[in-house]
């Protein structure tokens, strides 16, 4: 019988039942004295006992020595209902059986007296199946049944079950079994049925099972079709599932910024057989264990968290990972949205090189070529009379443009200035023109076009107070940039440009292109009211002042993270009535 385990060991008596104790309890109490309700609601997810519960309670209804609220399951009607054999205990599939004709029948059913038990009772699962018209049929008998007919009401979408039907049931919420139960549950069954399975067997089938003792039960099905000795790699075979070392290198390589080894890893894996959507799952699921012992909510993981990783670093590797999963229904390559999303995570496209491109050295330019070039200047010079009291194309540039140019290549330190020669030889053509432009009130000196051009009204305060604000909007206006923006922090204001500084080469480059920061300057409007430019600078671009406003940033982001995790203790406290363990905050200087 170990191929139907689901059908063999369902429970028989109430103190069978694995969790739902809830449940379990009031429905024992109110049969112990004898005060059952006419109407039942049983909601929650599949598998976790609904029409179990149900079925005992038609047991015990009808058992002739109840003891404690609980059936013999040695009497004839036990054994009846036992060996689905009892006439009087009706069960209905109203996703089969959900228009009015078959609800019909059953109400003229329920009208005659029982035949051989003492309490008729009807097992509607996935009641919310049924036609409204079905409802409607229903629902005066529903209120007020024969005294010898009882209704159980079994669905796994309450929301979509009439609230007239509602209102005449009692309802009782079932939930996911803990992994404790199930897991003590397995191993139960599996001595019974005489079959060796390794504890980190039953771990796998456990979390496979997402809380579903059904499911648990048939996954146990299949193992012990493997032999008498069940051993881990036996499990992992069988569910597709990677080792757990590969799924830890995978993420530590993300954290570490070495996106070559996480594809490599990833590689590994998927040419092993590994389904890509199976080990997303398995990637997020570890991210969250990690992310959840690193706010000090982690309890009951046998998990080490690596040195000076962050909740808010996890929580990017989340939402990257989230999106993959997404992107991977629709990608033409499946490993495709992973592969992107493990590079962009470590930050380490810039750092994947392609093959060395064969180059042509450079030529001089000829003699005669600078010869013709330097006529050419000379000409426009003698066509341009200088400006009065300027002596030079230098001294006609003004300490205006000067700084510009030096602020300008502060900002782009990395950038090649192709156009320098033509700027030069403009300005030294032309000095009265440049003069003039610089003497406009209004007008952006051409020297200045990195530089700001106005004050905002919005102080830098609400800037930061408002930052996850406008990092949604961001996200919203373009997904793609969401992720890069959230790992910029705020560092100045000049004017109405705000300077950001990062710490990845390729998000620095991204938002010098035009798209992305047309993208920021409409989020801040819509947050702000006010147009806004971008500067973004590398970490390594920082002066010593700017490293302290960085710190001072750092440190805020700490007794943020801190707090989260006094909220996620508590939260935990509350849910699974156990204080987690306080984890201190990770240092400042591992928020980057």
């Amino acid at each position: 019988m170990s191929g139907l385990l689901y059908r063999s060991h369902r429970p028989q008596r109430f103190a069978e039942v694995v969790g739902q104790q809830h449940v379990v309890k009031t429905i024992q109490e109110a049969l112990r004295q004898k005060k059952v309700a006419h109407a039942y609601l049983f909601s929650g997810p599949r598998g976790v006992g609904k029409t179990t519960v149900a079925r005992l309670i038609a047991k015990t209804v009808n058992c002739e020595n109840p003891t404690d609220g609980d059936a013999c399951d040695t009497c004839e009607a036990c054994v009846s209902i036992r060996e689905a054999r009892a006439l009087d205990v009706l069960e209905m599939d109203a996703a089969s059986n959900r228009g009015i004709d078959e609800v019909r029948e059953l109400r003229d059913k329920v009208r005659v007296s029982p035949t051989t038990l003492q309490k008729r009772v009807v097992i509607i699962d996935e009641a919310h199946m049924l036609t409204k018209e079905a409802f409607n049929a229903l629902l005066k008998t529903l209120e007020e049944p024969p005294e010898h007919t009882m209704f159980v009401l079994a669905t796994t979408e309450p929301h979509k079950i009439h609230a007239t039907i509602l209102s005449r049931c009692q309802r009782f919420d079932f939930g996911f079994l803990s992994f404790e139960d199930m897991k003590a549950h397995l191993q139960l069954i599996a001595n019974e049925e005489k079959k060796t399975v390794e504890d980190g067997a039953f771990d796998m089938i456990v979390r496979a099972s997402g809380g579903s003792s059904r499911d648990s039960l048939s996954l146990l099905s299949q193992t012990f079709l493997l032999g008498d000795t069940i051993t881990e790699k036996d499990v992992r075979g069988l569910l597709g599932m990677t080792e757990d070392e590969s799924v830890r290198h995978i993420l530590e390589a993300v954290l570490q910024e070495n996106g070559v080894e996480a594809l490599t890893q990833l590689h590994r894996v998927r040419d092993e057989g590994t389904d890509i959507e199976l080990l997303t799952s398995v990637l997020l699921e570890r991210a969250r264990q990690w992310m959840l012992l690193a706010a000090g909510a982690g309890t009951g993981f046998q998990e080490t968290l690596p040195s000076g990783v962050t909740v808010g670093r996890l929580q990017q590797v989340i939402a990257g990972l989230l999106e993959a999963r997404r992107l991977a229904k629709v990608s033409p390559v499946p490993e495709l949205p992973l592969e992107t999303t493990l590079l962009t995570l470590s930050g380490s496209l810039d750092r994947v090189q392609a093959p060395p491109v064969q180059q042509t050295q450079p030529q001089e330019p000829s003699q005669q070529v600078v010869k013709e070039q330097k006529k050419t200047t000379d000409a426009k010079d003698d066509d341009v009379p200088p400006a009065s009291g300027s002596s030079s194309g230098e001294e006609q540039k003004g300490p205006a443009s000067n700084e510009a140019a030096q602020i300008q290549e502060e900002v782009k330190p990395t950038e090649v200035d192709t156009t320098s020669q033509s700027s030069e030889e403009t300005s030294d053509a032309t000095p009265e023109l440049a003069q003039e432009d610089n003497s406009k009130p209004g007008v952006e000196p051409q020297g200045e076009k990195g530089g700001s051009s106005k004050e905002l009204s919005t102080g830098f305060d609400q800037i930061l107070g408002r930052l996850s604000e406008l990092q949604r909007e961001v996200r919203s206006s373009a997904s793609s940039l969401g992720m890069s923006f959230q790992t910029l922090m705020p560092l100045t204001m000049e004017g109405d440009e705000i300077v950001f500084a990062c710490a990845f080469d390729l998000h620095c480059k991204k938002w010098q292109e035009a798209k992305p920061r047309a993208v920021f300057s409409d989020a801040f409007d819509s947050v702000f009211g006010e147009k806004a430019r971008i500067k973004v600078l590398h970490d390594s671009e920082l002066e010593q002042e700017q490293k302290d406003a960085i710190a001072a940033w750092k440190d805020s982001q700490t007794q943020r993270a801190a707090e989260a995790a006094s909220q996620a203790s508590n939260t935990a406290k509350a849910v699974f009535g156990t204080k987690a363990e306080a984890v201190a905050p990770a240092p400042a200087d591992s928020l980057v």
